[in-house]
């Protein structure tokens, strides 16, 4: 049932919902921390609804929590027929109070029958019947709920509904999301349109700048190869210089092989290899001293190193020198 608001919620529509339509159940929050109530009400409607989505009214007298829930499906498609999805969902029996505290009560509801139990002002309980109740269920009602039988009244039609709730709802994080469904969902998807039409633009704005950039990058290779081409040739050069520079790195070998020659004893000359400054001279004869030879070798002063070690057959030594580069010969 579609009514609009009071004038104090600014003509806001309210979607009145037949108590037939809900399942009602009540959760005693005196024994539960404030921080863990609304995670135990979250667990308890799951636990109760038999629904795949769930809407909910949830309000708080004392330490009574009252919960209305019912199929939010159902609700949305019937409400998309006559473009109601804003408007708010309010349970028929919060529409409706009796005048005393302490009562068990029969109303006549929109669809079928209400019964009430009311305890210092809290609505205890709730239980819907299609039509008015037999003796035998009205008494079930009463006992289950720790009340002493009494007769089936007489149901009372309530012509006029309240403006507003007696039952304020109870602060939800979820029931806020449920209830304002449909504003989300269009928020959303204009979120989503604007992100479109902002990505949109800064393709474009991204794929200009890329065009800017290659083409200032083709401009700045025209002026570059050029000179990297010079670049080029001039490594050139310096390459060909490095080689001739190495070519006359050290001193001349016949220099060599006058110095080396000269501190020799008269022995047999096996091997005399030359290569880039490293010159190997095997020698082959009686009572060769090493000792005495490099040191009359590094007198010369030509060599960065020499060193001399046995052949590998007898008589056999082989000298090792590291010609020191000129510039270096001491």
């Amino acid at each position: 049932m579609l009514v609009s608001g009071p004038r104090y919620s600014l003509g806001r529509q309210r979607w009145i919902l037949p108590r037939s339509h809900c399942l009602f159940h009540t959760v005693h929050a005196a024994n539960i921390p404030p921080a863990d109530l609304q995670n135990v009400l979250e667990l308890k409607i799951g636990e109760w609804s038999p629904y795949a989505h769930t809407g909910r009214y949830v309000s708080r007298t004392g330490d009574l929590v009252n919960i209305w829930i019912w199929d939010q499906e159902k609700y949305r498609q019937q409400a998309e027929q006559i473009d109601a999805l804003k408007a708010e969902v309010i349970p028929e029996s919060l529409l409706r109070k009796p005048e005393s505290d302490n009562i068990v009560c029969l109303y006549a509801a929109h669809i079928g029958y209400e019964g009430q139990i009311w305890e210092d002002g809290m609505l205890i309980a709730s239980h819907w019947w299609a039509e008015i109740p037999g003796s035998e269920q009205w008494v079930h009602f009463q006992l289950r709920n720790d009340r002493a039988p009494q007769d089936v009244p007489e149901a009372t039609a309530t012509e006029t509904l309240r403006q507003m709730p007696w039952g304020r709802k109870h602060n939800s994080l979820q029931s806020n999301l449920q209830n304002h469904e449909y504003t989300l969902v269009k928020a959303v998807a204009v979120l989503l349109f604007l992100s479109f039409v902002w990505y949109g633009a800064t393709t474009v704005k991204i794929s200009r700048a890329i065009d800017t950039l290659q083409k200032q990058i083709s401009e700045t290779e025209q002026q570059v190869n050029p000179i990297l081409s010079s670049r080029a040739t001039v490594y050139t050069y310096l390459d060909k210089i490095r080689q001739l520079r190495g070519v006359t790195l050290y001193p001349p070998q016949l220099l060599i092989v006058e110095q080396v020659i000269t501190v020799l004893p008269k022995t047999k000359i096996q091997k005399w290899a030359y290569r880039h400054g490293s010159l190997t001279v095997l020698l082959k004869g009686d009572n060769l001293d090493p000792h005495t030879l490099i040191q009359a070798l590094e007198a010369q002063g030509l060599y960065e190193s020499v060193t001399a070690q046995r052949g590998k057959k007898q008589g056999q030594l082989e000298i090792r020198l590291q010609v020191s580069k000129m510039g270096t010969v001491q």
